[in-house]
């Protein structure tokens, strides 16, 4: 995990530079029709050879809700497929990022299921695309995340 002075950095680091004009901040970005048009045809092209090191962002998670706040950049180095398997995870959230999601947007054809406990125990979400509020039950709650 890195930090970044700004979200145009974080994104061009996220996506190994294929991305450089991103939007300063997050809550712009995710505003941005060809922000997200752009973050989501990278994992289109994983599959090509020339892409095989580039890296595609999945989620954008926000501290706040309505996608405000502090924001967290998960990057893989592919997307999601089509089926409903389980691509990536994370059993446990980043040094400060404990019980601090209140909003994500996802990308790259993924969908994301958060918990409240490490290693996907607890209460949980549904696998959704993006949410502006995670709920009530689940705000300021996640400690793991998985992507299909």
């Amino acid at each position: 995990m890195s930090c970044y002075n700004t979200f145009t950095k974080a994104i061009a680091d996220a996506t190994g530079g294929k991305i450089t004009d991103a939007p300063l901040n997050a809550a712009t970005a995710v505003a941005s029709k060809d922000f997200n048009d752009r973050i989501n045809a990278l994992a289109q092209v994983k599959s090509q050879p020339a892409a095989a090191d580039a890296q595609v962002v999945i989620e954008i998670s926000y501290q706040y809700r309505d996608y405000t706040g502090d924001d967290l950049i998960w990057g893989t180095s592919s997307g999601c497929d089509a089926d409903t398997g389980i691509e990536w995870q994370a059993g446990s959230m980043p040094t400060g990022w404990n019980d601090r999601i209140s909003s994500f947007r996802t990308f790259s054809r993924c969908q994301s299921k958060h918990w409240e406990n490490t290693n996907f125990q607890g209460a949980s979400t549904g696998f959704w695309n993006s949410t502006s509020y995670i709920g009530d039950a689940m705000n300021n709650q996640t400690s793991s995340i998985k992507w299909r």
